[in-house]
């Protein structure tokens, strides 16, 4: 062992130094000045070649500016040398400040925008104020200049200056001018229209641009499925650069699942979807989408989606659909939606129309009735990236009114829908997911083809899609998620439902479920590929090992 530890101090020893390039710098110990500052007045930058000189030199630069802002018992120690790869290094300089100052008041210079007073007033400091809280009010002088569209504004710690027993720390503030954006300039959509992607942004219509609204904007445009990767950027106080990367407008996905159990007659379930999105570079959509599952239901559905005008933030869908149950009924319908949006929220009206036939089976198990429905609806959604996120909200909101026509007698019913998600990192690359989940029908004594459906790989995990029905459903989804990549994760999963069928089923016990596994969500050279392996319990049984339900799932670009 000893022989290993002389050998790889020599080579220590023998690393050429000198010459080799810095590839990365940073400090510790810094509370008071930002590392921004630091590295604009030392000599060892990043790409350069390391020089013992100039390291000297740092030390004594850096305990300098210390010094000039009063803090002369500060030591600044030789740099941490780590190597980095084949010629290559970094360097970490530690500070240490042995003083124990507070400052009794704030001074600034530069600034015309806001006054002192109205500074002060807004920041609201403490009467004694700690080095380290000097960092702070930085920041919220910087975030208090950025909320009044001046974005380009900074702000450095000048001096700290002693007058008997006060002490009085001067910032500098360069406020630069504020932004009016007027003018926008684009790079990478090839195929979407430049107003398409102002008006996907939703910046047009704020009265305040921040970090902050940039950031969800350039969200709202990489939420589009024909989307890579957008980012917006301010070039000066006029223009907006839309830096996009286009991804192909057609799809094809689907989901399968396996359920291995003796209880379902048909093993197998799962749908096929077709998606032509941005037809002519506008936002205009059209979906195919074909499902069957394990309880002999399936359904064809045709949707079009329209992005409306580009002067105003309203658009509409329509969907035509065809269900069909075990040859008990056909469902026809039509719904079709208007909303208005803004930056996080979609709020709108849904009309629909819906034939329910009998179907080939005999005898005939259901009655003939025709559905008239009108609703609102809205959404808010704030995640940072709508494939995997790491923190953000859902929020789905849909209340809607039904007036039934069965033969000769009319029926009124409304129903409520509320889904709830919530995503927060809470350790680098861990991400806990909550869903809540939530839908109510008023009128309970219906035919089952107007019940919610529970099960499945969007809501219990551990069943078969949509293996139980009922006027009232709720579950929730618990994830722990470990993020692999932008695009790419891993995770553990645990459901919980409810539901009720009719008003006699009162022990809500009898209808606990549960659905708990894992699952990962990986990109691959042919697209996104999903599974998920849950077992279930039914408040009777848990799911045997060997059958459990297994989800798998790709899509594809094309």
């Amino acid at each position: 062992m000893t022989k290993y530890f002389i050998v790889l101090l020599i080579l220590l020893c023998l690393y050429p130094l000198n010459g080799a390039q810095i590839s990365v710098v940073q400090f510790s110990g810094n509370s008071v000045v930002s590392d921004k500052v630091l590295l604009s007045i030392i000599q060892s930058r990043v790409g350069t070649e390391y020089s013992s000189e100039n390291v000297t030199g740092d030390l004594s630069l850096i305990a300098d500016y210390y010094n000039r802002l009063g803090l002369y018992k500060t030591k600044v120690y030789q740099p941490i040398i780590s190597p980095t790869g084949q010629n290559k290094l970094s360097l970490e300089f530690v500070i240490e400040n042995e003083e124990s100052i507070y400052i009794d008041k704030l001074d600034f210079e530069g600034n015309y925008y806001f006054t002192d007073d109205k500074l002060l007033e807004k920041l609201n400091p403490p009467a004694s104020i700690s080095l380290s809280e000097l960092s702070y009010i930085n920041k919220q002088i910087i975030d208090l200049y950025i909320s009044r569209n001046y974005l380009f504004a900074s702000s450095n710690l000048h001096s700290i200056e002693y007058s008997g027993s006060n002490s009085v720390a001067t910032f500098t503030i360069e406020e630069g001018k504020p932004c009016r954006f007027s003018n926008y300039t684009f790079r990478g959509n090839k195929v979407t229209k430049d107003k398409t992607l102002i008006k996907l942004s939703g910046i047009d219509r704020q009265p305040v641009i921040s970090p902050e609204i940039l950031d969800q904007a350039s969200e709202n445009i990489r939420r589009k499925e024909f989307i890579k990767s957008c980012d917006i950027v301010p070039i000066d106080e006029n223009t907006l650069l839309f830096d996009v990367k286009e991804d192909k407008m057609t799809y094809i996905s689907g989901i399968a699942g396996y359920d291995n159990s003796e209880n379902v007659e048909k093993n197998f379930s799962g749908f096929v979807n077709l998606k032509f999105l941005n037809l002519f570079g506008t936002d205009r959509n059209l979906h195919f989408n074909w499902e069957s599952l394990a309880n002999d239901y399936s359904e064809l559905k045709l949707y079009y989606e329209d992005s409306g005008p580009n002067d105003f933030p309203i658009g509409g869908n329509i969907t035509l659909n065809r269900i069909e149950q075990d040859s008990t009924y056909v469902d026809t319908g039509v719904k079709s939606q208007f909303y208005y949006y803004n930056l996080r929220n979609r709020y709108g009206i849904e009309l629909g129309f819906s034939d329910i036939t009998a179907g080939s089976r005999r005898p005939i198990l259901i009655t003939p009735e025709k559905q008239y429905s009108a609703g609102v609806l809205w959404n808010y959604n704030n995640v940072n990236y709508y494939l995997n996120p790491s923190n953000g909200m859902v929020l789905d909101i849909n209340f809607k009114y039904t007036y039934a026509k069965v033969d000769s007698i009319t029926d009124h019913r409304e129903s409520t829908e509320i889904s709830w998600i919530n995503y927060e990192q809470i350790l680098p690359k861990t991400v806990i997911a909550l869903g809540l989940h939530g839908n109510y029908l008023t009128s309970h004594d219906v035919d089952t083809y107007n019940l919610f459906t529970l099960g499945g790989f969007n809501s219990l995990r551990g069943f078969s899609e949509n293996r139980f029905k009922g006027y009232f459903t709720a579950w929730s989804n618990l994830e722990l998620r470990y993020l692999l990549s932008k695009d790419s994760r891993v995770h553990l999963f645990f459901d919980y439902g409810v539901y009720q069928f009719n008003d006699n089923d009162t022990d809500y016990s009898e209808f606990n479920l549960i659905g708990t596994g894992f699952g990962l969500r990986i990109r691959t050279a042919i697209g996104m590929l999903g599974l998920d392996y849950a077992l279930g319990y039914d408040s009777k049984d848990w799911t045997n090992p060997m059958n459990g339900m297994l989800h798998f799932g790709i899509e594809t670009k094309l």
